[in-house]
């Protein structure tokens, strides 16, 4: 018989435990805890984001840092039933930014405190006589009474014998103390964990030469772990009181890294037997591992991936290492979810470990060699066995992509199972499948064949331009519904900001210029003698979406060259058609829609007044190209127009001249030369109109489609596979348009552009390598395709860090855990109950989540924040949590059903004040404006019997529990996970397209429009800062 938690704190209580430590223990980590934990109160004193809590060792205090650059501490006393927390003392540190860790040095008797954000700061709370334990009603010298808190007191520098450690070149984000009451870690964005000793003075650690500090130094002393060499910013680091000689440390990289301090530098020219050189003839590489204080020996990552690639975007939040269970290792990736590992566990011997070794020598050699193929010595006596193979070798490498594995079966027969070339988007088969059944997938696919399609018909027959325009109009019309259906039901965000505002409008935009393309192909398709087979029904669709060219529906100003192509289209498609008076009766209507210009009621002359003037108003300079011409033909046989205007007038000549079926005057032969110049042949007319100049026109419109830009456009990433993105090549290949006079700069670059550029490390380093020219600014500038592209420094550290700790080993994770968001803001992953029973991490939705740490399974969900829970630290031996994130305010969560009626009541909270930031306040006045009837009787009293406990006093906390609502929050969290990157894409659009409406006037002058940081470049476009964009979000997100 299992017991229930009351039965096992009945037996504890009466002695019946046959194993008191190991049973107690097990008490507190009982799952029943967590299904009651809920708020019990909410602790102020802050003015600004709280970004760091800590509890004392012994559990009486709880230490919060916040961007208001103060300590405060609050004294907890479990043995009261109506005032549990005090606000007894507050720090005034001296940071200048945002404090972003706090911690109680163990064994110190709860009186040395530390905290760290442009420099490491230790505090002595007793120094001047003042306990944090207990509350001070009286005035002391030296020290002035807190605003925020009756009782509390604020203590200087000079109060608490402050110290200042400035080693660090940079932010300082995480503490982690150690087993003693002297040492502790901490990791920094400058790339190095330093170890320090809060017995030495502040000039023992002065800040580093290059620092603005007046007491900057050249006698820094090294850290204990060092990547700035690669740029690698670094956010956390942990350490396990149990094995303190690993540790555990992530940052702006893939792999979360393992050092171990037992590993010191290595002298591997001893290890080969051979030896040491002296010191100046030293390589880089053997100076760095003779001068390691750590080694790094091992690295995880999910799935065990060995190698960051240039295209991932790993970053990680925080790690931590069990105290109870040290071999274990808790990892949050941003964008990604939570992952557990063994630090222990060696490679499984169905797992393929291939070791790889540090590049040596130039990278650019290496890619080279690897295409090459390895010429054969030649010899005339070569066995027929060894002919055998090499030929066999020969065509398995000659047929990857048609590998197929024969299966013979016990009745004979056997079949081949084709095996398929591995994906180049590093996913697994099954993700792939996924991918490809996707609407969005399909639609983006679809779209881009059909523009292979149209423009690629140079090659077919007379019955093969039939089939060819057949097969583009089924295909329009197997996707059209469907873009249809998802732009119907999108959804949009719920009270957006400017930001989402911008973004839905883009994807809005993209979704209507992919449709205007689709439905444009398939009628010109159909006027080109395409058929829809889809039997009794295909009269109705073509009526439906291909009698003529369409606006999407809903869809909102078009660009200039979208609207001339599309309005212009419609105008030839209407005239073979039906003629010029479907011309007029296509472009007329009651409404003031600007692109019905012909006045309702017209004649065939408001062509001439109306329509034409319209066109030629919206037409450009761009030449009308035969799509079917060679690029390198001459301009008198590859241009069919030199300008769009050419090709409107010459289309209201064509619109004169009437079409010899409606004259009657069809095979006849004594019709005079004066009647052969009076009609033209409708035939004729649609092979120049339509099959010439209509596919140029459509090529002019439709130069934005790509499948990225139509995939993001209907919810996806933009991913797409080998084949599609040759399908593109050859596209982009098709309708460059080449310039005689870049002819002999093209052919002295063209070995640069056929260098390998498919994003990998190898083409980067070859990058580096060569021709790249880097201006005042630190922007590099490169040639690809005859186009100059722009990188900044944040490209370049990227490749950098591809190649950190490339020889190690990578541990695979031995479990995952889902549900939350980690995008917005650096959160804390942590383990609770004493005995680490479960996992908890806080979310960009406002609730915290908790996890079973065996299986991983969702146990609870909470509100923690108006905002975002960042930081979630749980009691040393009680469960008891205790939570904070962007509100100004604490909470505190507790399983205790008698502190939770008196929260509810208002018992033991202080009221919120009105001049602090906290959105839980605010929704909760909310809520007990509508629902809560207010209590008269005086907040002492206890809960009758008849009252809920749902009912909450005016100054009271209501629930928050919100598991029941985990599956709409889970599924929130998941699209804001996996759209994170499409913002990301379309934000640089909405860049791009604002630096371009800068640069010709629209959005006033350059320095005007973006902050002053923007400037005209030579071509007339707009060059700005990465860097300022970069800091502006930063600026924008609470880290």
């Amino acid at each position: 018989m299992k017991y229930t938690l009351y039965d096992r704190l009945l037996k504890r209580e009466v002695g019946e435990l046959r194993r008191k430590y190991t049973d107690i223990r097990s008490i507190y980590g009982d799952k029943q805890w967590i299904d009651d934990l809920d708020i019990v109160n909410e602790l102020e004193g802050h003015s600004g984001c709280v970004n760091a809590l800590s509890w004392s060792t012994s559990g009486n205090l709880l230490a919060s840092g916040s961007d208001d650059q103060r300590i405060n501490i609050h004294s907890y006393h479990p043995e009261s039933s109506t005032s549990q927390f005090s606000l007894t003392t507050s720090i005034l540190t001296g940071h200048r930014s945002n404090i972003f860790s706090v911690k109680f040095m163990p064994y110190s008797s709860d009186r040395t405190i530390v905290s760290a954000t442009d420099d490491v700061r230790i505090f002595d709370i007793e120094h001047s006589g003042h306990s944090a334990l207990r509350s001070s009603s009286r005035s002391t010298t030296g020290r002035r009474s807190m605003a925020m808190a009756r009782d509390g007191v604020t203590l200087t520098q000079g109060d608490t014998n402050a110290k200042s450690f400035k080693c660090h070149a940079d932010t300082v984000k995480r503490i982690v103390t150690e087993d003693n009451p002297f040492y502790f870690l901490t990791c920094s964005t400058d790339g190095e964990v330093r170890q320090w000793d809060v017995r030495q003075p502040s000039k023992a650690y002065p800040p580093p030469h290059w620092g603005r500090d007046r007491d900057a130094s050249d006698n820094v002393p090294p850290p204990l772990i060092s990547y700035s060499r690669y740029g690698l910013e670094l956010n956390t680091v942990s350490c396990s009181p149990s094995q303190p000689h690993y540790i555990a440390l992530g940052g702006s990289h893939l792999h979360c890294f393992l050092h171990d301090r037992r590993m010191l530098g290595r002298d591997t020219n001893r290890e080969r037997g051979s030896t040491l050189s002296s010191p100046g003839n030293w390589s880089e590489n053997d100076d760095e591992l003779l001068g390691k204080a750590t080694q790094c020996v091992k690295k995880f990552a999910p799935n065990g991936k060995q190698r960051m690639r240039q295209n991932d975007c790993g970053h990680i939040t925080a790690c931590k290492i069990s105290d109870a269970h040290p071999n274990e290792l808790l990892v949050s990736w941003s964008q990604d979810h939570i992952y557990s590992f063994d630090m222990l566990r060696a490679p499984d011997a169905t797992e393929k470990v291939t070791p790889t070794k540090a590049p040596n020598g130039n990278a650019s050699h290496r890619v080279k060699d690897s295409n090459r193929k390895r010429k054969r010595p030649k010899s005339s006596n070569v066995s027929q066995e060894d002919a055998e193979r090499a030929g066999s070798r020969q065509r398995a490498e000659s047929t990857d992509e048609n590998m197929a594995l024969r299966v013979t079966y016990d009745n004979g027969q056997s079949e081949d199972i084709r095996i398929g070339a591995p994906a180049e988007t590093h996913m697994s088969q099954e993700e792939l499948r996924d991918l490809q059944s996707s609407d969005h997938y399909r639609i983006a696919k679809a779209s881009i064949t059909i523009a292979s399609r149209i423009f690629e018909l140079s090659e077919h027959g007379e019955t093969g331009l039939k089939l060819a325009f057949t097969s583009i109009l089924g295909l329009a019309n197997s996707v059209l519904s469907d873009m249809d259906s998802i732009d119907r039901t999108w959804s949009y965000p719920i009270n957006p900001d400017p930001v989402d505002v911008a973004v839905q409008n883009k994807l809005r935009d993209s979704r209507a210029a992919s449709r205007r393309f689709v439905q444009a192909a398939g009628t010109l398709a159909r006027v080109l003698g395409g058929q829809l087979l889809t039997g009794s029904s295909s009269d109705a669709l073509i009526s439906q979406y291909f009698s003529s060219i369409q606006p999407a529906p809903r869809e909102r100003e078009l660009p200039q060259h979208e609207q001339f192509g599309y309005d212009f289209l419609k105008a030839i498609l209407l005239w073979l058609d039906s003629g010029p008076g479907a011309v007029v009766e296509g472009f007329s209507g009651r409404s003031s829609n600007t692109r019905l210009p012909i006045p309702h009621g017209s004649d065939i002359d408001a062509i001439q007044d109306h329509l034409i003037p319209y066109l030629l108003e919206l037409a450009s300079d761009d030449p009308i190209c035969n799509v079917d011409s060679s690029k390198y033909e001459t301009d008198a046989t590859r241009l069919l127009f030199s300008s769009e205007s050419d090709a409107v007038n010459a289309f209201a000549r064509a619109l004169s001249i009437p079409f010899d079926d409606l004259t009657g005057t069809v095979g006849s032969s004594s019709r005079d030369s004066s009647t052969q110049d009076a009609t033209q042949n409708r035939d004729a007319a649609k092979r120049r109109w339509a099959y010439l100049v209509g596919r140029g026109v459509l090529l002019n419109a439709a130069k934005d489609i790509k499948f990225s830009f139509v995939d993001r456009a209907y919810g996806g990433r933009g991913i797409s596979d080998k084949k599609i993105r040759d399908e593109e090549q050859a596209l982009r290949e098709q309708q460059e348009h080449i310039d005689p006079l870049d002819d002999e700069e093209d052919s002295e670059s063209g070995e640069e552009d056929d260098e390998d550029t498919d994003g990998d490390a190898e083409s980067d380093d070859e990058e580096e390598d060569g021709s790249e020219d880097e201006d005042e600014d630190g922007l590099i500038r490169t040639r690809s395709g005859g186009h100059m592209l722009w990188r900044t420094d944040f490209g370049r550290s990227r490749s950098k860090r591809e190649k950190v700790e490339l020889e190690v080993p990578c541990a695979p994770h031995t479990r995952v855990f889902t549900g939350h968001c980690n995008v917005k803001t650096v959160k804390d992953v942590n383990y609770f109950g004493l005995q680490d029973e479960f996992v908890v991490s806080g979310s960009d939705c406002g609730n915290f989540f908790m996890w079973d740490r065996k299986t991983s399974k969702l146990v609870n969900v909470l509100e923690g924040d108006g905002e975002v829970v960042n930081v979630i630290q749980g009691h040393p031996y009680e469960p008891t949590l205790a939570v904070s994130g962007i509100d100004h305010t604490i909470k505190i969560f507790s399983p205790d059903t008698h502190l939770q009626r008196n929260a509810r009541r208002g018992i033991g909270v202080h009221s919120s004040d009105p001049n602090s930031f906290s959105s839980l306040y605010w929704s909760r006045r909310r809520r007990t404006t509508q629902e809560a009837r207010p209590y008269s009787e005086p907040a002492t009293e206890a809960l009758s019997d008849g009252e809920s406990d749902e009912e909450v006093a005016q100054n009271g906390l209501s629930s928050r529990k919100r598991m029941h609502q985990s599956y709409q929050i889970m599924s929130q969290n998941d699209m804001d996970r996996k759209g994170v990157r499409d913002d990301y894409f379309i934000n640089e659009a909405v860049f791009t397209r604002l630096a371009r409406h800068i640069a010709r006037g629209h959005g006033g002058t350059a320095a005007g429009g973006v902050g002053g940081q923007g400037e005209e470049g030579v071509d007339g476009t707009v060059v700005i800062n990465a860097a300022d964009v970069i800091n502006a979000a930063e600026d924008c997100a609470v880290m």
